[in-house]
């Protein structure tokens, strides 16, 4: 990516470490999975850039069955901990990767 400052790319280093601003992006997740590339391009008084996206879709969990969530409960309650190993710590491992 090339800066545009006047062609001064050390000063737009510096006038962006100034200056913060913070966008929100909306990017439409419905039935994708896997990984999603999307480019902005980002226009000011100084110039232009794109900016590269890439966002990581892992693939819908089955819900639990009542029978599962009551045991995966009653786990809890006697280790807290429970949720790091066996069986749960396969959804609740992928949630936090």
């Amino acid at each position: 990516m090339r800066l545009h400052h006047g062609g001064n790319a050390a000063g737009a280093l510096a006038d962006s470490r100034r200056r913060h601003r913070r966008n929100k992006l909306c990017i439409n997740l419905g039935d994708k999975i896997g990984t999603l590339f999307k480019s902005v391009l980002v226009v000011t008084d100084k110039g232009s850039q794109t900016l590269g996206l890439r966002v990581n879709l892992a693939p819908p969990v089955a819900p639990l069955t009542e029978a599962q969530r009551a045991a995966g409960i009653a786990a809890a309650k006697v280790d807290r901990q429970a949720v790091f190993k066996g069986d749960c710590a396969t959804c609740h491992r992928r949630n936090v990767l």
